[in-house]
């Protein structure tokens, strides 16, 4: 910390946009791409984001991404680093050298950007923007993805990734009904039950997680445990089954806690679906 502002300001909660984050990632911009390849740019953002700079200037031609980062849609900001990535890729091809270097400061500065702004994204080192209320946030994203890669649980995964959108948007309501969503689809392909509710956890859905994954007693009291305390959130998680789009009940706390909460419970219960599957205790073929 160098600054007045990030030693003694209070930071608050994180958001999802602002002024002084937009500006920044402006002049990020500006340091790596030069003027006379604005147009390199700017075909990059027409062909990938649909979106198109038009030319300013009556004389000398320019292109106004400084008014773009300043008003874009936030999916578009959110996708720029990505397209700037892009941008030093194709260039470092076409020179045939270099790229490696405005890379790394593509990704140091923009996440330094997001961490000192008090935004909850960072960037990957593919130059993808991830939603990321804290490191352990991200970690639990990946991980629950990777899981989901299998074409069984596409419906799942469809379910999961609406609701880190719904977070973006932002619409908390609607990220936890989508990641309970997410949790029923997959118990639909591992029982005969269309709906997720706490007697199902309790008993069918606990009795299957000891089956594929504990060996002893000791494992099984904690299986029981772990499965009861899920059991018990599922009236809190119904109260937003019907969430509407002129609900506001819900606080980013509350969302980010509960789309954590069961991405951890979905991975949980996708390992012991493989699990059941490698027995043959269920079918792979199940929709």
């Amino acid at each position: 910390m160098t600054r007045f502002s990030q030693i003694y300001l209070e930071r608050g909660k994180p958001s999802n946009d602002g002024v002084r984050m937009r500006r920044r990632l402006y002049k990020l911009f500006d340091d790596l791409c030069p003027t006379n390849d604005r147009h390199m740019m700017n075909d990059i953002i027409h062909r990938e984001l649909g979106q198109d700079i038009a030319q300013c200037g009556t004389m000398n031609y320019y292109y106004p991404f400084d008014e773009f980062f300043e008003n874009c849609e936030l999916r578009d900001l959110l996708d720029m680093p990505s397209m700037i990535a892009k941008y030093i890729k194709a260039k470092a091809v076409k020179n045939g050298f270099g790229g490696k270097k405005e890379i790394e400061k593509l990704l140091v500065v923009t996440n330094r950007i997001f961490r000192e702004e008090n935004v909850f994204y960072q960037i990957d080192d593919n130059g993808v923007v991830h939603l990321s209320p804290d490191e352990e946030f991200e970690k639990n994203r990946s991980s629950t993805l990777k899981s989901l890669e299998d074409p069984r649980y596409k419906a799942v995964l469809n379910h999961f990734e609406q609701a880190h959108k719904s977070l973006l948007k932002p619409q908390y309501d609607y990220a936890i009904r989508d990641i309970f969503y997410a949790a029923e689809s997959l118990v639909k392909l591992m029982t005969d039950y269309d709906k997720l509710n706490e007697k199902l956890c309790r008993d069918l859905l606990t009795k299957n997680a000891n089956k594929a994954i504990s060996s002893n007693k000791h494992s099984e009291k904690m299986v029981v445990s772990i499965m009861k305390g899920y059991a018990e959130q599922m009236e809190g998680y119904h109260e937003f089954r019907h969430a509407q789009p002129t609900d506001n009940n819900a606080s980013i706390e509350l969302a980010v806690f509960a789309v954590s909460n069961f991405s951890s419970f979905i991975r949980f219960l996708v390992e012991v679906d493989q699990k059941l599957i490698a027995t043959s205790e269920i079918s792979p073929q199940k929709v």
